[in-house]
């Protein structure tokens, strides 16, 4: 009798045990929530703070951690991209205009900054020659015989 009264009482506290853990969990869930939501928002304040200012690398730093917090934001996808063209992230650059378009339908605003970016980018290689082609480096004149 005794054995099944303690082993009824352990069953209960192991039982008590688990639903606090499991009410603090949900506690803990709901509170990193907030905080991610909290961080989200200060992040993409920041990061549009930076970009109107002309800081890129920290427009790229804020963009990032917005998109880790939130992957399917398509707006955000899209100033990453352009933080990343700005800096000259040119392959990056490109990754990210293409995400937002698929995370965006297609919308107008991102079509048109992608359409932007891949003008300049084609106007910029055609100017470009190909690495070991072209003039290269000037070279001093020959010394004048004497």
């Amino acid at each position: 009798m005794k054995r099944t009264i303690r082993n009824t009482a352990l069953l209960l506290a192991t039982v008590v045990a688990f639903f606090s853990l499991s009410c603090s969990s949900s506690r803990d869930r709901l509170s990193l929530t907030k905080d991610s939501s909290f961080l989200l928002k200060e992040n993409q304040k920041l990061g549009t703070y930076a970009q109107q200012n002309g800081l890129w690398q920290e427009a790229l730093y804020r963009w990032q951690r917005v998109t880790a917090l939130a992957p399917s934001d398509w707006q955000s996808q899209n100033n990453l991209a352009v933080a990343y063209e700005a800096l000259g992230r040119l392959k990056e650059a490109e990754a990210a205009y293409s995400k937002a378009l698929k995370l965006s339908n297609e919308d107008q605003y991102v079509r048109r900054n992608y359409d932007e970016f891949q003008s300049l980018r084609n106007k910029k290689f055609q100017e470009e020659p190909p690495e070991g082609k072209g003039k290269g480096p000037k070279k001093d004149p020959p010394p004048p015989d004497r």
